[in-house]
């Protein structure tokens, strides 16, 4: 097998391909197929020896979902010439042919379309034999496939990406580190991140499904989706080689050059994280304004959402709470940490509430699995979402933002185990950040701009 020949000619289109053999009745194929095994399969692979722990002579006994990984492996190792061995007798072009459309009428599912996929890798660029090359059996085919994605190595992007990123890839190999080129820039780990999980963002359109990935041809358009990946690693790699940091550490000219205008997006940036920090306005607008800060702020229209009750199956009824924690992953993060900040905030007594027993209900079967908690907890929490509401609506949060916020809160209430969630929260990191003020020149700034535009 040769692939050298792709730096002359492109990609040939496989002279063996099993999709193209022409239609034949199944029961024929059938006794073909099985008659080409018995030829040159059964003899390593029958009932005196089992090379490999293999035995092709008796099919039907093998489960169907074992089955078709190993019709997937048979297809693959004929169509690569794998097997028979250089050794052993070899099918002649007919039978082999008769081989591949058997085994590709027996797959389904993903296992039918795993060579195809395969195939389509750089690696596997020219899988077309001396002999055939250069036959002229092919010549009025064209020298390429409509997909030439293999023409471009994916480690080849993966250094690139490396580079452009300024990450310098090392491996330790007996001991000793070594640079390694074409690794991990986008088959990211946290073995090789350190820390830096940026180059997660960046997608490998090699890796892509068929029908995902980027493709260059002569036939068909770059898609929608194909552009959007390839201008989404553009704005992420951009942003990433024009921030402050990296070009004043890669780039120093063009540092220089740049250097005013990236301390005034420093400035913007600064202002901006003060401006957006809702603590952070707070405690400046009423050193602004005092106690004619109340009367500047606009009504607050709360939204009256109910509790969902407590959880419940169709099938079995009314459940238990949950306790997995691992589920708040699930949520949007940023709502889920506003409403982890709001109960901080505002919760007064302990992180702890109690459950009124004698009201439990039971699942279908009778078992007591859910109570509600006290009247003081439910008032309390009431409370703490009235805060939360206050300050989501002051603070500028869409309705629907804020309606989603409440209805998760109520939920948590009835259908979580607050016993659990409350420590969670105690635990955690969610109070409100200390304030830090902008130097003076800076607050100056923010306080003649306020005072200008708050009507």
């Amino acid at each position: 097998m040769f692939t050298c020949y792709a730096l002359l000619f492109g990609q040939i289109t496989f002279a063996e391909d099993p999709i193209s053999s022409p239609s034949i009745d199944p029961v024929a194929l059938q006794e073909q197929a099985t008659r080409a095994l018995n030829t040159y399969c059964v003899t390593c692979h029958g009932p005196e020896k089992q090379k490999g722990d293999l035995r092709l002579d008796a099919l039907e006994t093998i489960d169907p979902v074992d089955l078709q990984d190993l019709y997937a492996n048979m297809q693959e190792a004929i169509q690569l010439g794998e097997m028979p061995p250089e050794k052993a007798k070899q099918p002649k072009q007919p039978e082999k042919k008769v081989l591949l459309h058997w085994l590709e009428s027996q797959l389904a599912g993903k296992a039918a379309k795993a060579l195809a996929e395969k195939l389509a890798r750089f690696e596997y660029g020219n899988v077309v034999s001396h002999e055939d090359l250069f036959s002229g059996k092919y010549a009025d085919l064209p020298g390429y496939t409509l997909d030439r994605r293999w023409l471009i190595s994916e480690f080849i992007f993966n250094e690139k990406i490396n580079r452009l990123l300024n990450y310098r890839p090392t491996r330790k190999i007996y001991g000793t580190t070594y640079q390694v080129q074409g690794d991990s820039g986008v088959h990211w780990s946290p073995k090789t991140e350190h820390g830096n999980k940026f180059r997660r963002t960046i997608t490998n359109p090699f890796l892509l499904p068929e029908k995902v990935g980027v493709r260059y041809s002569s036939r068909k358009r770059l898609t929608t989706g194909h552009l959007l990946t390839m201008v989404g690693n553009a704005k992420r790699v951009a942003g990433h080689m024009s921030s402050a940091s990296i070009t004043k550490a890669h780039y120093p000219a063009t540092y220089a050059l740049m250097k005013v205008e990236l301390e005034q997006r420093e400035t913007l940036r600064s202002r901006e994280n003060f401006l957006k920090t809702y603590s952070f306005m707070t405690r400046l607008l009423e050193d602004i304004y005092g106690e004619e800060h109340e009367e500047l702020l606009p009504k607050v229209v709360r939204q009256e959402i109910p509790y969902p009750g407590p959880p419940k199956h169709q099938a079995k009824g009314i459940q238990k709470r949950h306790e997995n924690l691992e589920f708040l992953g699930r949520f949007d993060r940023e709502d889920i940490r506003a409403i982890l900040r709001g109960i901080t905030t505002y919760k007064q007594t302990e992180y702890k509430v109690e459950e009124i027993t004698e009201k439990s209900e039971s699942d279908n079967k009778g078992n007591a699995v859910w109570a509600p908690y006290s009247e003081a907890n439910l008032a309390e929490y009431n409370h703490i979402i009235e805060q939360c509401e206050r300050d989501w609506f002051l603070e500028g949060v869409t309705d629907y933002r804020v309606e989603n916020r409440i209805t998760t809160m109520k939920l948590f209430y009835d259908t979580w185990d607050m016993n659990r969630l409350y420590p969670h929260i105690k635990k955690g990191n969610y109070s409100e950040p200390k304030y830090a003020p902008l130097n003076k020149a800076e607050m100056d700034v923010i306080t003649k701009a306020i005072k200008k535009n708050r009507k």
